[in-house]
């Protein structure tokens, strides 16, 4: 179809439940809302506090915590206190000891954050060296979780600790695969921050990266999601599967298709995912990215054979979504591909999107 005008488009007679009438109303509506990809955006955390002086015993009264520690081992007690002279800090009492004048201030500790052992408040803080201490000791245990069910490799790979990471990946008593309350493991972390070493490493040390959250979503998911092409490629190349969906049919395409990430996109298509994959809500990746106005990303989906046609369930077309948001490029771009503009919304359907609106 050649190159049309979309005013004079638009001022074509149509009848009932077209393009026209569809470019009041919202037509997607929340069919594709946050809470419903199962790929909800992980939170990040703040990033960790220079580490000037990488000791245990900085983590540890950065934490607050000194006493604590004192109370379970009377030898680490010593030690600690040791190391505390040695670097002049005075000492308030047998237990506690003051932070130097010139370091920062404690922070308040996160809402729900209540670390259970001095490993995650370690980990936490950015100290490498005083993790390291912490693995030496007899007993340590390295799998112990938070209010929030994270061991403290979740923690290192959420603050994009890489350092912290690997010791704690090659400690022999870590749980590669330990879930927390979310059901996420420490790859969905790796696969979400774009540590591609990481995941690497943890691929050989056999984690498995076809774990499943809660929602459904796999780490293969959470790469696309932010947009990292290298750490999809690593996971897809070692048995991630390019298909797979969450629990509300979301497939790592939808994701980086809402994204704009060009690149993850023409990776999923040239392994010949499925480019016409609907969620349960009956969305395509050339819905989404219509939706988002991400010109690229549709032109990218259109020259790998996405259906320019393909309704929703409420019979809603990715042109009815580029004029009701007036994306004009991308409707030019869809009538070019062959786009009807004539296409109409069921009238249940139309009912529907007006109340969704």
């Amino acid at each position: 179809m050649g190159q049309m005008d979309l005013g004079n488009m638009l001022e074509v007679q149509l009848d009932n439940n077209t393009i026209l009438r569809v470019s009041n109303i919202n037509p997607t509506g929340k069919e594709f809302n946050k809470k419903q990809l199962g790929a909800r955006r992980f939170l990040s955390r703040r990033k960790p506090m220079s580490a000037a002086a990488e000791d245990v015993t900085f983590a540890l009264i950065n934490s607050g915590m000194f006493g604590t520690a004192a109370k379970s081992n009377e030898e680490l007690l010593l030690t600690l206190q040791a190391r505390a002279e040695g670097r002049g800090l005075r000492r308030r009492s047998s237990e506690i000891v003051s932070l130097p004048i010139e370091s920062p201030p404690m922070e308040e500790p996160e809402p729900n954050f209540m670390p259970l052992s001095h490993l995650h408040v370690a980990v936490r803080e950015g100290h490498v060296h005083s993790v390291s201490f912490l693995l030496e000791q007899e007993g340590s245990e390295v799998n112990t979780t938070d209010t929030n069910g994270n061991t403290p490799l979740h923690l290192a790979l959420e603050e994009r600790q890489e350092k912290i990471a690997t010791l704690l990946i090659n400690h022999p008593g870590m749980d590669l695969d330990k879930p927390n309350l979310m059901g996420r493991r420490p790859i969905h972390y790796a696969a979400l921050q774009g540590m591609e070493g990481i995941v690497k490493l943890l691929i050989q040390r056999n984690a498995d990266l076809r774990c499943a959250d809660e929602g459904g979503v796999q780490p293969v998911h959470a790469a696309a999601d932010r947009g990292h092409t290298k750490t999809l490629a690593i996971l897809l190349d070692n048995g991630g599967e390019k298909d797979v969906t969450t629990n509300e049919g979301i497939a790592p395409l939808h994701l980086a298709a809402r994204g704009g990430h060009v690149a993850a996109v023409k990776l999923l298509v040239g392994l010949k995912c499925k480019v016409n994959a609907i969620t349960s809500n009956g969305l395509t990746a050339l819905h989404i990215a219509v939706q988002e106005g991400n010109l690229r990303v549709t032109e990218a989906l259109l020259e790998s054979g996405s259906d320019v046609n393909i309704k929703t369930h409420k019979g809603i077309a990715p042109l009815h979504i580029a004029c009701k948001d007036g994306h004009e490029r991308i409707a030019h771009l869809l009538l070019n591909a062959g786009a009807n503009p004539n296409t109409q919304v069921m009238q249940e359907g139309w009912q529907e999107a007006g109340e969704d609106r």
